[in-house]
């Protein structure tokens, strides 16, 4: 064999090499590079996993048994711009993302994990604009992005999940999304008005649609509206004679 040759071997392997590191950065089904931000090999003990992501600070829950064997588990971020992108070619045009998060897991060994978690891994973003009533949280490494049920607080959005997800807390565009501090004053104020607060829980809604506040404030109006009518029909009923 010539040197040229020898030469261009060595450089057409160097190019594969590079070429499968580069498809191995990126989460299978969104398209979307990742990166790891933090990782931590659990097992059936569980345990905990936390990163700082440019949103916040994600916290990764391990319960006992959801692991079957000695697991490196990981936690990746992407570039909110690219699920921009990514979101746009399923003409979703409407939605901004404020976060980008992922988990994945592996063996020992290097080789991705396969099968569903034996338990939900809960998923905690926490961060000053998360939480907010408008936000989503949708699941990209799906043949179409999904909407998912969450939990949501102020300053903090939670996940329950069995599977590896590539995740975007997304929201309208031009939506204000408070801070936790603001919305911790409003509920507090909401709460001295007599008013009880609760966590508000988003079941997955079709993406872009969230949950309307409009079809509960009618169901409440409807429900005052029967009480009166029953209170007024109760009234104008004639007394029995003595």
């Amino acid at each position: 064999m010539s040197r040229s040759s020898g030469t261009a071997a060595v450089t057409a392997a160097v190019l594969i090499l590079c070429a499968s590191s580069a498809r191995a950065a990126a989460p299978a089904g969104s398209g979307l590079n990742a990166l790891t931000v933090a990782h931590r090999v659990l097992d059936a003990a569980g345990g905990s996993v936390t990163a700082e992501v440019p949103a916040g600070r994600i916290i990764l829950e391990v319960p006992p048994e959801a692991l079957r064997e000695p697991t490196d588990v990981r936690i990746t971020t992407a570039s909110p711009d690219a699920v921009d992108r990514l979101l746009a070619h399923d003409g979703l045009t409407s939605q901004r993302t404020v976060a980008a998060i992922g988990l994945k897991a592996y063996t020992l060994a290097g080789d991705p994990l396969s099968g569903s978690f034996a338990e939900p891994l809960a998923l905690t973003l926490v961060g000053h604009t998360l939480g907010a009533p408008e936000e989503q949280v949708v699941q990209l490494n799906l043949p179409v992005p999904q909407a998912l049920p969450v939990s949501l607080r102020p300053g903090s959005v939670r996940v329950l999940t069995t599977s590896q997800p590539d995740l975007a807390v997304i929201a309208p565009k031009g939506a204000a999304l408070l801070p936790a501090k603001s919305r911790q004053r409003e509920a507090v104020g909401s709460s001295m008005d007599g008013t009880r607060t609760a966590d508000a829980t988003n079941t997955g809604a079709r993406i872009g649609k969230p949950p309307s506040s409009r079809r509960l404030l009618g169901a409440v109006a409807l429900s005052l509206g029967t009480a009166f009518s029953v209170v007024f029909l109760h009234r104008r009923r004639p007394l029995p004679r003595v």
